[in-house]
């Protein structure tokens, strides 16, 4: 079984998978040391590492880097945080997929928002089934994550505009939906009935426990950028002490 036949696998599961974003090398050895099976980038973490505002600041070929560092560095699956896709055009976005498929990365997340606000959702979509007849007509195999993001802008109704647009571009040939701030139990009991792909939830502090979301039948929870967060907050801490 190769790495994306095993990330693909992890979301058909009984139980939910944690996906463990990483910014580099060390963050995904870690992760691996502790027994994660499967990684994520995660955006924000990798573009302030490097001093780069997030949403796409990080130029294209500092991302490429990146993540060659980290495929290299382990042997579980690693999926990319792309946001937008870093193009302008699908076929922009198509090219930049299939770099990151020779490095050895088996998923992808793109999302429909840009600088906080969502995309149309019938231009989003047509990008998607670009994407995906692409990816199945030169046979890569990469998991095709749709990040909706209705609750993280904070649309006027979000669960009804999230629910909305998954119906839409579940039929674009995608392989799973990805609802980051969606955290009460109703919510996620709604959205996983209008979906036929497998949810992705982003873990916070307010989310119930990986056993309620399993329950619900989530299969994916991401870990996002909290421990970049907790490292750097503590360092600025004990800066701030040392320098007393």
């Amino acid at each position: 079984m190769n790495n994306f036949q095993k990330f693909h696998s992890l979301h058909y599961q009984p139980k939910a998978f944690l996906l463990g974003n990483v910014w580099n090398a060390k963050s995904a050895q870690i992760y691996e040391q502790s027994g994660i099976e499967a990684l994520g980038t995660s955006s924000f973490a990798i573009s302030s590492s490097l001093g780069y505002p997030d949403g796409e600041g990080i130029p294209f070929t500092e991302l490429l880097y990146m993540v060659n560092r980290i495929v290299k560095s382990i042997s579980i699956p690693l999926s990319v945080d792309i946001e937008a896709g870093h193009g302008q055009s699908s076929e922009a976005i198509i090219r930049n997929i299939e770099s990151l498929y020779d490095l050895g990365v088996v998923g992808i997340n793109i999302e429909d928002s840009v600088a906080g606000k969502l995309k149309p959702q019938n231009s989003f979509s047509e990008i998607l089934r670009d994407i995906a007849n692409a990816i199945a007509k030169k046979n890569i195999q990469v998991f095709l994550n749709a990040r909706v993001d209705p609750f993280e802008v904070n649309a006027v109704n979000p669960l009804a505009e999230t629910i909305n647009r998954i119906t839409l571009y579940q039929q674009c040939g995608i392989h799973g939906i990805f609802v980051p701030g969606a955290i009460e139990i109703e919510d996620i009991n709604q959205i996983i009935s209008s979906s036929k792909l497998p949810l992705n939830i982003l873990r916070s502090s307010n989310t119930p426990s990986m056993d309620v979301l399993s329950g619900l039948g989530v299969k994916r929870v991401s870990l996002g950028a909290n421990a970049y967060r907790s490292i750097y907050n503590d360092l600025n801490e004990k800066t701030l002490q040392l320098i007393k």
